[in-house]
């Protein structure tokens, strides 16, 4: 096996499996899923740095610079899918904080419920307002 491919072809081809392991890990792993992603995107940028630093500078675009260049990018896709993935499932879960929701007239605490953190409470009792 040739130098490069010990260097750099296999390496990126791991760090590429690597970032795809971020689809097996919950989604609410937050940091587990970025983690993984940021490490995985700074490990590209360093194999990408040493495998330039290995060859004469030439004028072109050479084979292995488009190879390290579509690894970087199928990480970085990985990265922006659970950034995606992240702000659309919170934009779905939350109510939004701008609706109130009164209590019927007939019952005892008419104060406006009001959204919190992501829940219903009323201004003076901690306890959760029925849903909408």
């Amino acid at each position: 096996m040739g130098y490069f491919t010990i260097q750099t072809y296999i390496p990126c081809i791991l760090t590429v499996v690597l970032s795809w392991v971020s689809f097996w890990i919950k989604k609410d792993a937050t940091p587990a899923r970025t983690a993984l992603g940021i490490t995985t995107v700074l490990t590209m940028t360093t194999l990408s740095s040493v495998a330039r630093t290995s060859l004469p500078r030439v004028s072109y675009v050479t084979a292995m610079d488009l190879f390290v260049t579509v690894c970087f990018l199928f990480v970085f896709a990985a990265l922006m899918e659970y950034a995606t993935l992240n702000y659309y499932s919170y934009s779905i879960q939350r109510p939004s904080c701008m609706e109130t929701k009164r209590l019927s007239r007939h019952s005892i605490d008419q104060l406006p419920c009001v959204c919190i953190d992501g829940g219903w409470h009323t201004p003076l009792w901690t306890q959760l307002c029925p849903p909408a």
